[in-house]
Formats: C-alpha cells, sequence, structure tokens
C-alpha cells in the first residue's frame, strides 16, 4: 500500500480548478486502519508493529496538521485483544468532540490453563500477601477449548466488543450491558454521542463464516451508555447491517435482506427516524429490472459512512447489470438515479464525498484505472458531471478492446431471464487474418457474485498474449434482479453451466476465436463450473486450469465455514440442526463436477490455499486423485499460508506462470 497527496482547488464558480500533487507516492508499512476527524483537524492511525523481541504490538496514534499528540500502545493497556481491521467488524470512529475514538477488538479472555498448571501455587507461596487482583485471571482446564471463529479471512476473530478510547486520559473502556450471545461490529456515536449503534450478529447456535456472506441473522442495536441499556430498533429475523447517520443525526439508514438463501442478495434500504422511532422502507428489492424501469435493485456488503449527499440523499456503488456504476438514492422518495454512464469504463467505485465534491475510482479491461474528482450538479442531469483525473493510468492497452453482449438462456428454469457476458481480445489489426486466436472461458466464483468489466492482471496480460477471454455472468448473478439470483438455487451444475456454454457458443459463431483451441479457467464456483464444463462437454474443452474449485458438494457441510452454501445451492432449505439425510447427499453429489470426473479427458491444473477454510483443499486433492486414476493428465499445487483468494504476491505470479504455461502447452499440442 502507499499514500499520495493531491491538492484539489475550485474556481470562483465552484467548479474544478488545478489539481497539485504536492510530494512523491510514500509507502504504507504498517497502518491498517485511518480515520479524520469530521472537523478535519485530526487523524486517527492503528499501527500494527514488532517490538524489540518480535512481539505483535498495536498503537492508536493522533496526528494534526504539524505532529503526533497520541501515541498510545493498546497492546500494553491489554483492555482487548487486537483491534479488528477488517472489511465485515471494523470501526473506527471520531466522537463529535474529537476525544474520543470509537473501534472493535476482540474480547479480552481469561487465561485457559491445564489442570495440572502450578503456577498460581507457587506465585502464592512466593508472595503471600499478594492479592487475587494482582494476578490475572486464569481458568484451569480450559487450555484444550476449542472457540469458533468467524470463518475465511476472519480466522481468530470470535468476539469483538465496542471499545472508547479516551484521547484525554489514554483510557480504553468497554461499555457495559452488552448481550452476551452477539458479535458486535459496524458501531457508530449516536449524534449526541451519549451512546453507539452497531450492528450485532447471532453467535449461535453456531457462527457460519461472514466473509462475502451479505444473509447472517442480526440485528441493529442501540446502546445508551448513560443508563447503559442497549435495544433492538430493527427487526430480528432479518440480516442487517452498516449503520449510517444523516449529517443532522435525524434519521438512520442499513441495509437488510433475508436469512439464509443465497449468500448475496438484493438487498432494501431501511430509514430509521431517530427521533420518531418508526422505520420505513427506502429502497426495496427488485424483483426483476425492465425497460422503462432498468435499476436492478441494491447490491450492497456495506455503505460509507460519508455517503451523505445532504440529509435525504446517499451515494454508493452498485452493480448494474455487468457493470458497476454510481447511483444516487433519496432515501424519501426511493427514486434512484444513475451517476455514470461512460462507456469508456466499465467499473466505476464510490471512494468519499466532502459536500458536492466526489471522489471516484473508474477502471476498464484495457485501462488500470485512477481517481477521478467532480463536483455534483444540485439539479439537472446528474450523469453531466466533468471529471477530472488526480494522475494518469499506470496501465493502458490502446490496442485492447472489450464488449458486453447480452444472451438468452437455454435451459428451461427460469428461460425469460437474460444474462450477460463480456469479451476482451486485441484489435483486429493486431492479430493475424490467417490464424484465428485461442479462446479461455472465465465463469466467476460465487455463484451469487459478478464480475465486471474492471482491470485485471491475469485478463489483460492473457489478451496482450493473444487469447481472447469471454466472463460469463450466468443466471444467478448479482446485479440482474432477485428473481435471476433465485432462479440458480437447485439447478447449480445445469443453468449455470448451460448459460456459460451459450456464452462461448455465441462468440465462436462470430468468428473471434479458434474452435479447436478452447480453455476453461475458475476460482471458487468459477472452479466449480470449470470442472462442470470439461465434465460436460469433453470433447469441447482442450484444457482446463482452476484455483480452489468445490468438486463434490456433498462433502462440504461438514468441511467449509459455510454449510448452508451447499445446501441451499442444491436446492435444500438450511436448517442448522439438520443432519441431510441420504437423498440430500444424493442431491447435491449429482450436481457435483465429481458426478462427472470419469468422462474428463481435459489435461487438469489445481492450484490450492493451503489454509482455505472456505473449500478445504482436500476438494481439489481427490478430484485430482480421481483424474489420475482415469488416466487424464493432472498436476496439483498447494501454496501454504494462503486462503481461498490465493494473493500473497510470490503466489499469485507462480499460479499465473503455471496457468499460462499449461493452458498454452496443451492448445499448441
Amino acid at each position: 500500500m502507499y499514500r499520495q497527496n493531491h491538492v484539489v482547488t475550485l474556481d470562483a464558480n465552484g467548479q474544478i480548478g488545478d489539481i497539485i500533487d504536492p510530494a512523491i507516492s510514500t509507502e504504507l508499512n504498517s497502518e491498517v486502519l485511518v480515520r479524520w476527524s469530521a472537523s478535519g483537524k485530526f487523524k486517527a492511525v492503528l499501527r500494527n508493529v514488532k517490538d524489540k523481541k518480535g512481539n505483535d504490538q498495536q498503537y492508536m496514534e493522533v496526528w494534526n496538521y504539524s505532529q503526533k499528540t497520541h501515541n498510545i500502545n493498546l497492546t500494553a493497556l491489554d483492555k482487548h485483544g487486537n483491534v479488528y481491521e477488517d472489511c465485515e467488524f471494523s470501526c473506527l470512529e471520531w466522537s463529535s468532540c474529537e476525544s474520543k475514538l470509537l473501534y472493535v477488538a476482540e474480547k479480552k479472555q481469561p487465561k485457559a490453563v491445564s489442570y495440572f498448571d502450578r503456577s498460581e501455587n507457587v506465585c502464592h507461596r512466593e508472595n503471600p500477601t499478594s492479592q487475587p487482583k494482582d494476578r490475572e485471571p486464569t481458568v484451569k482446564g480450559d487450555q484444550f477449548v476449542y472457540r469458533q471463529d468467524w470463518g475465511e479471512n476472519l480466522v481468530g476473530k470470535h468476539c469483538p466488543v465496542p471499545c472508547i478510547l479516551n484521547l484525554h486520559t489514554g483510557q480504553v473502556t468497554i461499555p457495559e450491558s452488552l448481550p452476551s450471545d452477539i458479535s458486535v461490529c459496524q458501531a457508530v456515536w449516536t449524534p449526541d454521542c451519549n451512546g453507539i449503534v452497531f450492528t450485532g450478529y447471532e453467535n449461535e447456535p453456531y457462527r457460519l463464516g461472514m466473509y462475502f456472506c451479505r444473509n447472517r441473522k442480526s440485528a441493529i442495536y442501540h446502546l445508551d451508555l448513560s443508563s447503559q441499556t442497549c435495544n433492538i430498533i430493527s427487526v430480528t429475523d432479518r440480516s442487517v447491517r452498516s449503520p449510517v447517520f444523516s449529517p443532522d443525526g435525524s434519521r438512520l439508514i442499513y441495509v437488510q435482506n433475508a436469512c439464509h438463501g443465497p449468500h448475496q442478495q438484493c438487498s432494501q434500504l431501511m430509514l430509521y427516524d431517530w427521533i420518531s422511532k418508526k422505520t420505513k422502507v427506502a429502497v426495496d428489492v427488485v424483483q426483476r429490472p425492465t425497460d422503462s424501469r432498468p435499476f436492478p435493485g441494491l447490491y450492497v456488503g456495506r455503505l460509507k459512512q460519508e455517503c451523505w449527499l445532504d440529509n435525504n440523499t446517499i451515494l454508493l456503488h452498485n452493480d448494474w447489470r455487468s457493470c458497476q456504476t454510481i447511483i444516487e438514492v433519496d432515501v424519501f422518495s426511493g427514486e434512484v438515479k444513475r451517476l455514470v454512464n461512460e462507456i469508456q469504463f466499465g467499473f466505476w467505485e464510490f471512494c468519499d464525498l466532502n459536500e458536492r465534491l466526489l471522489l471516484a475510482f473508474r477502471s476498464a479491461p484495457n485501462n488500470s484505472g485512477h481517481l477521478v474528482v467532480g463536483i455534483v450538479p444540485r439539479e439537472g442531469d446528474l450523469s453531466h458531471i466533468d471529471w477530472k483525473s488526480l494522475h494518469e493510468s499506470s496501465l493502458v492497452h490502446s490496442d485492447v478492446m472489450w464488449s458486453v453482449i447480452t444472451l438468452k438462456p437455454s435451459t428451461r428454469q427460469g428461460n425469460d431471464i437474460d444474462f450477460e457476458a463480456f469479451i476482451v481480445k486485441k484489435e483486429a489489426e493486431s492479430v493475424d487474418p490467417e490464424k484465428k486466436p485461442p479462446l479461455i472461458v472465465w465463469p466467476h466464483g460465487g455463484p451469487h457474485f459478478i464480475v465486471n468489466p474492471r482491470y485485471d492482471n491475469f485478463v489483460a496480460t492473457f489478451c496482450q498474449l493473444g487469447f481472447v477471454l469471454v466472463l460469463v455472468n450466468y443466471r444467478g448473478s448479482t446485479g440482474f434482479g432477485q428473481d435471476s439470483i433465485y432462479s440458480l438455487p437447485g439447478f447449480v451444475g445445469t443453468n449455470d453451466v448451460r448459460d456459460v456454454q451459450t456464452a462461448v457458443e455465441a462468440v465462436l459463431e462470430e468468428g473471434l476465436a479458434d474452435p479447436e483451441r478452447v480453455a476453461v479457467t475458475g476460482v471458487s464456483h468459477g472452479g466449480f463450473l470449470s470442472t462442470h464444463m470439461i465434465g460436460q462437454y469433453p470433447d469441447f474443452y482442450k484444457v482446463c486450469a482452476v484455483r480452489n474449485p468445490v468438486t463434490n458438494v456433498a462433502v462440504m457441510p461438514g468441511e467449509t465455514d459455510i454449510p448452508s452454501w451447499a445446501m441451499t445451492e442444491a436446492g435444500i432449505d438450511f436448517d442448522f440442526k439438520m443432519v441431510p439425510s441420504a437423498e440430500m447427499y444424493a442431491k447435491m453429489f449429482k450436481c457435483s463436477p465429481m458426478a462427472y470426473v470419469n468422462k474428463v479427458i481435459a489435461p487438469t491444473l489445481i492450484m490450492l490455499g493451503a489454509d482455505d477454510h472456505r473449500i478445504h483443499p482436500q476438494q481439489g486433492i481427490h478430484y485430482h486423485k480421481m483424474l489420475k486414476a482415469h488416466g487424464v493428465k493432472t498436476r496439483l499445487l498447494m501454496y501454504p499460508d494462503n486462503v481461498h483468494r490465493i494473493s500473497k504476491v510470490d503466489a499469485e505470479a507462480d499460479c499465473f506462470m503455471n496457468i499460462y504455461t499449461w493452458i498454452t502447452a496443451h492448445l499448441s499440442s
């Protein structure tokens, strides 16, 4: 990570003037959370460092314009465990008086020791006058007790609690009267700073993985710090998250959708009046967008605290069919307007908002992207923002083209719901007209996810190396309405497979690639689909390369941090206490790639993260063994210290080189 500063000036008409870059970029080695106060006078920084003995330490720093005013060693205070810095649970919020900081950390637990530990007795004999309060509390016999965490990318995070750091005293307090059966996250101050509002996820009967799963049962809580009373202010039978107060503090918004079911769904935006205590739906679920009402619904993980344009309007980025765009939402009328309609960039991300000055990021498959600023007009067509770039894109491939195609499904279930794919290829002038390029088919993971036309190193490099790529947003992808999402559970391995094949055949019918040189690759559910393609269309695909694929849904419930995924996608309603029947196991196996492994002939490369909690490495290992048993050429790579997303620099680079050499070797043979 690195930081680059830009100074944006406004002219006399309130429009963007000069953009000044006062300094070169600086690398960030230890900053994990940064938050400016509302006045802009102070900056809070959570920093992870190691002491002289190599032990991890966490410091909270506060800076003003000229110096560091506070440097508090949170580890030494020993009030809690590690501060959370992830995108699901974490927060770092200033009080309005700018004298307190609110964050989330792991609850401190009593020290667990063996039944045979004698240190307490030894200490007491050596110092008989010492009082129990002088010693750290211990619990005998809990040394090996299993404590469940929140799964993939949240390993080691068991019991998050809100913490308040008083900058005047340097002391940390953890509020009392918190419910004991929830995990606290995404906390914000109430407008008067006499309380906090937070999301509380239910811990019982057991935790389901949180990462990329927006359907965990939760509620919005209000904790009054004066009376130490805690009350629920949302419904209790839904998955809710991301409370954000309006600038004047009169209303609270948050996101809500159903529990269980697909892990990513179309959501509701809820509006809670802080004065009247009444709740209404600001933006409802969109079942199916139409030509006259193209808005496809909200697909929001977490709202930004700086999302308010004024007390009535918020901005956010959102999936809109295959693209990601920035939208404006009127929280009273529910009206949604699209802020950007540029066809040059398929991916827009809302970053920050200061009054009407909007900071955003945009990119495309042929453009690595850059930050832009613009003034949101007070009236008129909001899509006519005059965007100014803060810096140039580091990579622009002028000879690479991309386009989105709309397709109709060939399968019966949900066959009136269309889907899309986007194609990335080099311009015709740069391609040998006598030889059509090879094709790489790339279905996304999820499956309730989407692949946007944004810059991706793998995609861009493969295109530069002479491949045409087709990336498919099959039915079940986000950005197409709730009906599309719910059309897939019960039909995985069928609908999504047929949609991928439909997209591939459409590309080949256009004469864009060589039908005799077709490869398929994917990650997670994309790996599930890739191994399905080589099993269901064995003569069509010549080579396959997958990362952390699901190969046998039937064994997923006992392996994964999200057992509900396996049942839901197989068309089985999940219940915490359910023990799958023989019929259920048969149904899950029937929709698995393993059911077709005996038909595979394509050479298959399998790459696994050794620490993957989402899809156990045994999924890929067993598939690798079955391929070998059937005489299929296969290779297995295992990456230590990598999770579901194999993203460490050395591992990711090795993945690319192995995918490239594997595909090219078997497409040319």
